[in-house]
């Protein structure tokens, strides 16, 4: 799975559809220095 902004973001509201994907995403998150604010804010 190719893990974007947009996947990243939907981790934060749709967790239980991306459990999968949660170690792929949340480095993805800590190297683009993402956040929930930053996810809210829009892109």
């Amino acid at each position: 799975m190719q893990i974007n902004k947009k996947t990243a973001c939907a981790f934060f509201t749709d967790s239980a559809n991306l459990q999968t994907y949660e170690v792929e995403i949340i480095s993805y998150l800590r190297q683009e220095s993402l956040n929930n604010q930053d996810c809210k804010k829009g892109f």
